[in-house]
């Protein structure tokens, strides 16, 4: 297990530097074996390409790089192997990198494998942008935590320097291999990426974009990119392009996180003003609700608790019944370590007798804090499993 975690931490470490330079993208003329109307590349003998070069020739084997790598951590060398193992492999034409990648795949190089595929990968993105990300959608696995970054990292970089060529490559990829399914973490990233430099430059585009999505594709992309970004649009934009985007049907809890996290330092006129201008549903009014008052406790309110939550509960009574509980059970389970004592937070909160959510909500805010009597009162109101 340790020597898991040691390569895992390794890993992060070297997609962070990755990450943190600046990556120009080029795409030069198909050549290395592509045809010009973009026919397959064929990589030509690794082994031959590397006797052609004139220069000084490190072993550029997949085993001596691996070894190398094997030694990179935990040293304090580590950043100074990485880069000149990448200095060594600058001059790899695209057609030779997806050799070594294609070689690595049935490689045994133990761990350092996926952080010498990671290297590799970086280096064809600057080349032909496109193999890499057929590479990734071929090789990518969803909810692995080192590919999900790489990828998102990838296309981000690849949108900024050649937006076209990107879109159309998801685009095709959407149209022939995703009619349906929403598991392919390449595309989903690259979907993100697409859709939140969309709607920081041209929303209405976002918008014919989004509509492109199958209903599934579009709840995972569109809650993905404005939880990134909550801010990506003002809350009266948002409203419209989430319900459009998502449907009036599985909208609420975003539109709530997007209206609510930028619309909780308004005051309660201007709250309504907002839900009669958009003549807001009740479950987008209670969530947007929730989402305020979480927000307001966590930015700070000023003033007194007490009454902060008076208010809180009267306008959620009037505007969104549903909120009522949470939003008590939130701002007591978040002021009561400092402006009042568990058992008078406790007896406040049992005393509007909420639901079970509100109860658990409390507790989970507290967490191993509260004083374990007050904990037995609450887990005594809790309805049997």
């Amino acid at each position: 297990m340790g020597r898991v975690i040691a390569v895992f931490i390794a890993v992060l470490a070297f997609l962070a530097l990755i990450v943190g330079r600046v990556a120009v993208f080029r795409r030069p003329a198909p050549s290395h074996g592509a045809s010009a109307a973009g026919g397959s590349v064929t990589a030509p003998p690794f082994a031959a390409a590397t006797k052609s070069r004139e220069r000084e020739s490190p072993d550029l084997s997949l085993e001596a790089l691996c070894a190398r790598l094997s030694k990179a951590w935990p040293t304090s060398d580590m950043d100074a192997i990485y880069r000149a193992i990448r200095r060594d492999l600058d001059d790899l034409t695209a057609d030779e990198i997806v050799g070594m990648l294609d070689q690595l795949a049935t490689a045994n190089c133990a761990a350092t494998g996926t952080t010498l595929e990671v290297l590799l990968l970086d280096l064809l993105g600057k080349k032909e942008p496109s193999l890499t990300a057929d590479h990734l959608l071929a090789s990518c696995k969803a909810g692995d935590i080192n590919w999900d970054f790489f990828s998102s990292s990838f296309f981000e970089q690849w949108i900024q320097n050649d937006a076209a060529a990107a879109t159309a490559w998801l685009d095709e990829v959407r149209r022939t291999r995703l009619p349906e399914d929403s598991s392919l973490v390449v595309v989903v990233r690259g979907e993100i990426a697409v859709l939140v430099q969309l709607l920081e430059k041209d929303p209405a585009a976002a918008m014919n974009r989004g509509r492109s999505f199958t209903p599934n594709f579009a709840a995972l992309v569109i809650d993905a990119a404005f939880r990134k970004r909550s801010e990506l649009l003002a809350p009266d934009q948002a409203i419209e392009f989430l319900r459009d985007g998502l449907g009036r049907e599985n909208h609420e809890a975003l539109v709530g996180h997007v209206c609510g996290t930028q619309l909780y330092s308004k005051g309660p006129d201007d709250m309504r003003e907002f839900f009669r201008k958009h003549a807001a549903t009740l479950p987008e009014r209670e969530a947007i609700i929730r989402e305020a008052a979480q927000m307001k406790v966590r930015m700070g309110f000023g003033g007194d608790a007490e009454a902060f939550l008076s208010e809180s509960r009267q306008f959620a009574e009037e505007e969104g019944p549903g909120a009522v509980d949470h939003i008590t059970a939130v701002i007591l389970g978040e002021t009561s370590d400092r402006d009042r004592e568990d058992r008078k937070a406790v007896d406040l909160l049992l005393g509007f007798n909420p639901d079970d959510d509100a109860l658990r909500t409390f507790l989970e805010i507290r967490g191993a804090s509260i004083d374990k009597a007050q904990r037995l009162r609450i887990e005594e109101r809790l309805s049997p499993p």
